[in-house]
């Protein structure tokens, strides 16, 4: 008898442990809740874009001094940032109504501006030095005039598209918004020779691309709050990074 009552006490445990393990992907309410989101995937996508950006810049040849590579370290940051997008973030990310199906995040942005600028401070970027200035003649003299030495620098710009746009298409747009930002006149020194002026320094450019895309559960066959109706949409988060490196003449 007291062997049939252990069994039946270890029995009434193996079947408590399976009916909570059958609740834990429930809500209180009894639906069932969405599975965690996944760990996003990262891609660095910098050649194919520059190859781009070549075909359409004026410059025949095309600067040497301005380079297209991926870097890691650039992927790592986007990965960090990228992680503070909450579901609001990613959702509207997907359901965009821009014209351009890409979208610039910046200051004026009430989604993902958070993101943006813990991706500055990972890439250790500055306000007031972008992607459209980093290389201009203002920018270099400005940075040339402080100091005997002078330090690298580093603009950045985050984008989000919705990843029902095709890989091709995406780097198609990125090209364009970076040719429109006429990054091949970015100057190898200042234009002004004089040392009043600065014009002590040779300049190269590197230009990285990493994408990340992060997956967001949908509920119920649509997505909260929009009014769209998607199966786990996916926002792709792109960064571009430009690190200036300075020579001494």
């Amino acid at each position: 008898m007291k062997l049939k009552k252990i069994a039946s006490l270890m029995l009434a445990g193996v079947m408590a442990v399976s009916m909570l393990a059958g609740c834990s992907n429930t809500s209180g309410n009894g639906g069932q809740l969405p599975p965690d989101d996944d760990d996003g995937e990262v891609t660095g996508i910098s050649a194919d874009v520059g190859a781009l950006v070549k075909e359409k810049s004026d410059k025949d040849p095309f600067p040497s001094y301005i380079t297209f590579e991926d870097s890691a370290e650039l992927d790592a940051d986007l990965a960090y940032a990228a992680g503070f997008a909450d579901v609001w973030d990613s959702l509207l990310g997907y359901v965009n109504a821009e014209p351009n199906k890409l979208v610039v995040v910046d200051g004026n942005n009430i989604v993902a501006a958070d993101i943006r600028e813990e991706l500055m401070d990972a890439v250790g970027a500055e306000d007031g030095v972008w992607i459209d200035n980093i290389g201009s003649d203002e920018v270099l003299k400005q940075a040339e005039n402080t100091s005997n030495t002078m330090d690298d620098a580093v603009a950045v710009r985050l984008y989000m598209a919705s990843s029902v746009i095709g890989e091709a298409n995406l780097k198609e747009l990125i090209a364009r918004d970076l040719d429109s930002e006429g990054i091949d006149e970015y100057l190898y020194s200042t234009q002004d020779g004089s040392t009043q002026n600065g014009s002590n320094y040779n300049h190269e450019y590197t230009v990285s691309v990493s994408t990340y895309t992060k997956t967001v559960n949908s509920v119920g066959g649509g997505i909260i709050g929009t009014g769209a109706v998607a199966e786990d949409p996916s926002v792709v988060f792109v960064a571009v990074q430009v690190v200036r490196t300075s020579t001494h003449q």
